[in-house]
C-alpha cells in the first residue's frame, strides 16, 4: 500500500487491518486475501516475520479458494523466502 511505501507503517497497518476486518464481515473475499498479504509484507518487511507468515497462510487460503493462481504462486515464493531467512 501507498503507506507502506511512505515509511507509515503504524498507519498502514491500521489502515489495514481495518480494511481486513471490513472484508471478512462483508464477505469479499478477494478483497481480505490482499489485505492479508499486504499486511504480511509490511510485517516481514519491518521485521515481523512470524507474523508475516500467518498473514500469508491466511492469503494463500483465500488466494487459492478463488483460483488466483499467479497471487497465490508469487505470495508462496515470499513465504518461501521468508522461511529461509
Amino acid at each position: 500500500t501507498a503507506l507502506r511505501f511512505l515509511k507509515r507503517p503504524t498507519l498502514a497497518e491500521s489502515r489495514l487491518r481495518s480494511a481486513l476486518e471490513i472484508a471478512a464481515t462483508v464477505g469479499v473475499p478477494l478483497t481480505e486475501a490482499e489485505s492479508c498479504r499486504d499486511i504480511a509484507l509490511l510485517f516481514a518487511d519491518t521485521g515481523r516475520s512470524g507474523e508475516a507468515l500467518g498473514f500469508i497462510d491466511r492469503a494463500l487460503a483465500l488466494f487459492t479458494q478463488l483460483g488466483a493462481t499467479l497471487d497465490a504462486t508469487a505470495l508462496s515464493e515470499r513465504r518461501t523466502e521468508l522461511l529461509a531467512a
